[in-house]
């Protein structure tokens, strides 16, 4: 169902998946999916088809909307939000506060996956918001380097990230021309310095099973501090869209069928609870 709350004086939109039955004993964790630039929270939810395999998990799954199709990533004009003075940490922080209050949602477990500018926004949020989630997924978005070099000490959060290393639109190699953002290599190792990671990364190449001309390089990172943990799986060949969903969109560029986002994001936060 969609709903709505008021943050910084505008309306803000949601779409909402609660399991079929929500036990009066328990609590429940709440992963919130952020769409891309150009795109709504109904279009990301469209596109992955995530309902049975949230409900399967007794996952509070909610897709809310960004003002203007957009977020406000901590670099001021350049996003809409941003040029307005936007506060979508606020925002974000508002919306669980209000599903908490009508849902029982298990504090310790709140979760963020995005895509594109709203992976930027889940970066931004891990380290900006006063109460850090339990873990964050960033599918084929940058973190940027400014909000990198700020980000505290004191975030003991879970860090998943898939990114194509044949992406045109984020490039993995990170710099870009309106602004500066960090590698996937680059990020992978400011995640394992920020959470004080004692062990050596555990690397698996995973080879092209499904013949569309993509392997997988995955990075695991233990040993993190209050039993977090870093993964980056590399999408060799790979682009812009979302893995193991394909889209008809030229821009994009190569699709992926040997790696599903939704899959792995479920999987890593099935295990990264506090």
């Amino acid at each position: 169902m969609g709903s709505w709350v008021h943050s910084g004086g505008y309306r803000r939109d949601h779409l909402l998946r609660t399991p079929e039955s929500l036990r009066p004993d328990t609590v429940y964790p709440l992963l919130i999916f952020l769409h891309g630039a150009g795109g709504t929270g109904a279009g990301l939810h469209s596109w992955i088809n995530p309902d049975s395999a949230t409900a399967a998990a007794g996952l509070i799954a909610v897709y809310p909307e960004g003002l203007d199709k957009s977020w406000e990533v901590g670099c001021g004009p350049c996003s809409s939000p941003g040029m307005q003075g936007v506060d979508d940490i606020l925002f974000i922080n508002t919306l669980i506060d209000q599903l908490s209050d009508s849902l029982p949602v298990a504090e310790s477990r709140i979760y963020l996956a995005g895509h594109w500018l709203g992976a930027q926004f889940v970066h931004y949020y891990a380290c900006e918001s006063p109460r850090p989630p339990a873990g964050i997924a960033a599918i084929s978005g940058l973190w940027l380097r400014r909000t990198a070099v700020g980000c505290p000490r004191n975030r003991d959060v879970s860090v998943l990230m898939v990114h194509g290393d044949r992406d045109a639109i984020l490039s993995w190699e990170g710099p870009r021309r309106d602004i500066s953002a960090l590698s996937m290599p680059e990020a992978l190792e400011r995640w394992r310095d920020l959470l004080q990671c004692r062990e050596n990364p555990a690397v698996i190449e995973t080879p092209d099973s499904m013949g569309d001309g993509t392997s997988v390089q995955s990075t695991t990172v233990s040993g993190c501090r209050a039993s977090t943990r870093v993964e980056l799986h590399r999408i060799r060949g790979g682009g812009h869209g979302w893995p193991g969903r394909a889209r008809s969109v030229p821009a994009l560029g190569p699709h992926t069928a040997n790696l599903d986002g939704l899959t792995e994001i479920l999987r890593f936060f099935g295990s990264a609870g506090r």
